[in-house]
């Protein structure tokens, strides 16, 4: 069987399972997922301030980080002729 064959085996297989339309269960898990993110949503908001509240020192958040700053000198570029005589 060839790849188009295959393909059009598929295609066909799957226009007959929504023959039918969608099945009510999945209509019904799908409902049931969309109303149970709404408690997850706000227990989410509700555990993330706890964690704020309990946890979370805002005086150590950042670490600071000691950079030395090095002076730098900026001098005329010395030009090296190329093997070419080029410079």
């Amino acid at each position: 069987m060839s790849q188009i064959d295959s393909m059009q085996y598929r295609i066909e297989n799957l226009s007959l399972a929504f023959q039918g339309g969608v099945r009510r269960g999945l209509i019904i898990f799908t409902g049931f997922c969309l109303v149970l993110t709404v408690p997850f949503y706000f227990s989410g908001q509700i555990a993330a301030n706890w964690y704020r509240g309990a946890w979370f020192d805002s005086k150590n958040a950042v670490i600071p980080k000691n950079l030395n700053d090095s002076k730098y000198e900026v001098s005329e570029t010395q030009i090296v002729p190329l093997a070419t005589g080029e410079s």
